[in-house]
């Protein structure tokens, strides 16, 4: 065993499962695992432990707190039935999937009561439960690829170590949505437009952004005095000579990119016009870095990435010679792959712009990157800036429109305490009308026809605690209650029974990814729902005073109406990709080395654009070098 690879097991694992995992890797064959590891402690707790990495304000957390007790009460007479306990990040104690993989594979190496029956994660968690022996067989039973399409299938049927099966799941599809969805502050993009008409530039009139950010240029909120956006000006009249915005401009990757470093350059804020309780903006906002550099690289490449899945031939506990996959870094070999990759890096880094702004050294970004940390201290997040006027527009997380705008949630969550300091604080906030949210981007340049879909949200990972015995098949009942069953909610004062698929779409947005969810049908039920709900909702902030009933109304309708909005938003991405719209996926497979090297190369990407005095920007010759030493 190389002293590279122990440490790169390390730096996923943690220290605790070091020697374990260093010994799987060098006693067995590739995806072999030969060890045994009893989890007969927590097989005594006869109950099913399903555990997240997510606080109790997450979209997802709210509808599974709201559907497990339900499914304990209305299933607890069935067959299998094994009452289920949910965990969430207050319990678990982490902060991403990945540190709850870590824990997980932890619990299951010293044989402890907390190892989970099933957790919320990816398919690098999937491949760490793997390597223990103790993914849940799913063979016999409802949960397998007959439930989803093809193509949804692909993304979830690969695993590093095992063999190519078409059919067989490994990390299970559960919560589709887009993490990159492009969402605009229309208020702040009328600015913009207006700067950019004014000194030199063009903009079509006619491209349905323009119309809807003139539209909203006098209707709902407005910039506030403490956005930095409310007092910046074009640096002279021909800033934007020569340059033109139109509907193609925002079609891309590289268009987006270009629109905030022509904006960024050619415009500046007068320190003595900075308001005491300015923040930070930016042009562009983006959430998961990472995976927009994936998605444009691999429509670059014409569907590759830096690395590959390939076949292998392998030899199992037994002596048997069987067909394994393994990782290829591609890369150390292809010339063309480290060009475009170094290429493609360093055009970010010039988009990167910043300046610093005033004796309290307020930061205007051309582009940013969000931290997005879901742990205690919540980091930044696009929509939030969306919210308080900080960011222009950005690639976002669609689950957050519910917090980009002026709703109840955002009042209770950011609005303080009382019912005034949350008054203020909405005065300050966009409505729903100032915010164009749409489906994620597909395309990496006007002159590029390949386009790409990114995949967002989570995957389930059952585990198998008694060897098929009680516990395994109270998970598997549970599992199919989640795709298959039903559940009673209440809706619009009216007791429905719909498919628990759609209790989940209706309580967080997400959108479990079934052949029944994911068609055209489903897609226009959803569509109608929300043009009736923004219907509803805009009768009553039409209104200039409320009864108390109102907006108790106005809380519940918006809410959903924004939740359908999350929904329709995912469901639409996703049958461009199932329909064959989009040309590829962009995804990649991810063991201990890969993952090592993803981690790399999404702190890069952030680091680049902190502030001007603490930033690091790496050129792509610098960045390929330590890829490259990861790898090997």
């Amino acid at each position: 065993m190389k002293l590279k690879k122990i440490k790169i097991a390390a730096i996923i694992l943690g220290s605790a499962s070091l020697v374990s995992v260093a010994a799987i890797a060098c006693n067995q064959g590739i995806g072999e695992q030969t060890a045994t590891y009893p989890t007969t402690n927590a097989a005594k707790d006869n109950k099913i432990v399903f555990q997240t990495a997510q606080s109790g304000v997450f979209p997802l957390q709210i509808a599974l707190s709201a559907l497990v007790p339900i499914y304990n009460e209305q299933q607890k007479d069935k067959e299998n039935f094994v009452q289920v306990e949910l965990q969430g990040q207050d319990i678990t104690k982490t902060g991403s999937e990945t540190e709850l993989a870590t824990n997980t594979v932890k619990n299951i190496a010293s044989n402890s009561n907390a190892t989970a029956n099933l957790i919320l994660a990816n398919q690098t968690a999937a491949y760490l439960v793997n390597q223990y022996g103790k993914l849940l067989d799913l063979t016999n039973s409802t949960i397998n690829a007959n439930l989803f399409s093809q193509k949804i299938v692909n993304e979830h049927n690969k695993l590093p170590g095992q063999s190519l099966d078409a059919s067989k799941l490994f990390n299970i599809p559960f919560d589709v949505t887009d993490i990159d969805a492009l969402v605009f502050n229309l208020d702040i993009m009328w600015k913009l437009f207006t700067l950019i008409k004014e000194n030199g530039g063009t903009v079509d009139e006619t491209m349905k952004l323009y119309k809807d950010a003139m539209n909203a240029s006098t209707s709902g909120s407005s910039i506030p005095v403490t956005s930095l956006f409310s007092v910046l000006k074009a640096k002279n009249s021909t800033a934007f000579a020569n340059y033109t915005v139109n509907a193609q401009t925002f079609e891309s990757i590289a268009g987006a990119m270009e629109f905030a470093k022509k904006v960024h350059e050619n415009t500046m804020i007068e320190s003595d016009s900075v308001d005491a309780n300015a923040t930070d903006i930016h042009i562009f906002g983006i959430d998961y870095q990472f995976n927009t550099l994936l998605k444009d690289l691999t429509n670059r490449l014409s569907g590759k990435f830096l690395w590959s899945l390939n076949t292998t031939n392998a030899t199992d506990a037994s002596g048997n010679n069987v067909d394994r996959s393994i990782i290829n870094y591609d890369f150390l070999t292809n010339q063309d792959l480290q060009s475009e990759f170094k290429s493609l890096w360093n055009t970010y880094m010039n988009s990167n712009t910043v300046t610093s702004v005033g004796e309290t050294k307020k930061q205007y970004y051309g582009v940013k990157y969000e931290t997005n940390s879901s742990g205690v201290a919540p980091g930044t997040w696009a929509s939030w800036d969306i919210r308080t006027y900080n960011t222009a527009f950005a690639y976002a997380a669609a689950v957050g429109v519910n917090q980009s705008v002026d709703s109840a949630l955002s009042r209770n969550f950011f609005g303080g305490r009382t019912d005034e300091s949350k008054a203020a604080a909405a005065s300050k906030w966009v409505k729903y009308s100032d915010v164009s949210w749409n489906p994620q981007v597909n395309k990496s340049a006007s002159n590029i026809n390949a386009t790409s879909y990114h995949e967002g949200g989570s995957s389930l990972i059952p585990i198998s605690i008694d060897e098929g015995g009680k516990e395994d098949k109270g998970t598997l009942a549970f599992l199919d209650w989640l795709y298959n069953g039903t559940v009673k909610l209440t809706i619009d004062s009216k007791i429905v029974e719909i498919s628990t698929p759609e209790a989940i779409f209706e309580l967080s947005g997400y959108v479990v990814p079934t052949k029944k969810m994911v068609n055209s049908e489903m897609r226009n039920k959803i569509a109608q729902t929300l043009s009736t709900l923004e219907t509803e909702v805009g009768i009553l902030e039409a209104k200039s005073n409320l009864s108390d009933e109102e907006k108790a109304t106005w809380a519940i309708k918006s809410a959903r109406r924004n939740t359908y909005k999350t929904g329709l938003i995912g469901l639409d991405s996703l049958l461009s990709f199932v329909d064959g719209k989009v040309t590829y996926s962009a995804s990649v497979q991810q063991d201990q080395r890969s993952a090592s090297i993803t981690n790399f190369i999404s702190n890069a990407l952030l680091n680049s654009t902190k502030s001007s005095d603490t930033r690091e920007q790496k050129s792509g010759e610098d960045i390929l070098a330590e890829i490259t030493r990861l790898a090997k």
